[in-house]
């Protein structure tokens, strides 16, 4: 840790994406309850609760007073709410991110596992084609058949030559989402096969992971 002027400089914490969501929530919510407080105070004050207004009447009252002041500025509440709308847009994103790895993760398990063990494509290859036709866009659920078809085939079958790198790892990251998609939906469905794969290997295919902790962390759910 390094020091200037004698004062020790300590690193942010940074917050996940949810816990900054629910933190400007908060913040908003005090804010707003202050602000209501010295409203209803400034009212009280000028005697607007001795007269009877409509609510017509008051919402007038309270743009003349915007229109006319000299410099408004954008109160705290406006700025956290505009905080929140980011926080959230950056919120939904990384879900749909960490969503994307899981899927991936758990594909790559598949795939691993009916390569180590013939027994386990054979279970599961019928199944999962039915899973890939059963899209209900007749067009995707085509697409996604003819990516994995090879796959379905021979888990052991290469990526088809002559395309660019970039090609080639668009292919088979979908891919792998669309089989950890197809593993999701049998856990949640209670498939036994599948239930008993994950207890039985997904934990040393995580823990021999490049990042064990943070595919523990996404996976935990699963294990």
């Amino acid at each position: 840790m390094s020091e200037k002027n004698g004062a020790s400089k300590t690193r942010r914490v940074k917050r996940a994406p949810v816990e900054r969501v629910a933190a400007i929530e908060t913040e908003l919510a005090r804010v707003r309850a202050r602000e209501e407080r010295r409203l209803i105070r400034a009212a009280d004050k000028a005697g607007f609760f001795n007269l009877s207004f409509s609510r017509a009447e008051t919402e007038a009252m309270f743009r003349h007073a915007i229109e006319v002041s000299a410099a408004p500025r954008r109160s705290m509440l406006a700025q956290l709410n505009e905080k929140l709308m980011q926080a959230r847009s950056r919120a939904s994103k990384a879900a749909r991110a960490d969503d994307a790895r899981r899927k991936a993760l758990l594909g790559g398990f598949l795939v691993a596992r009916c390569r180590q063990k013939p027994e386990v494509h054979t279970m599961f290859a019928l199944d999962l084609r039915r899973f890939l036709e059963s899209h209900e866009n007749a067009e995707v659920a085509a697409r996604n058949v003819a990516l994995c078809e090879a796959f379905l085939d021979n888990p052991n079958a290469p990526e088809p030559g002559g395309q660019p790198v970039s090609e080639t790892w668009r292919r088979r990251s979908h891919r792998l989402i669309l089989l950890g998609a197809y593993v999701m939906a049998r856990h949640e469905d209670g498939n036994a096969a599948i239930l008993r794969l994950l207890a039985e290997d997904l934990p040393g295919f995580v823990s021999q992971s490049r990042y064990p902790e943070r595919h523990s962390q996404l996976l935990k759910a699963y294990l």
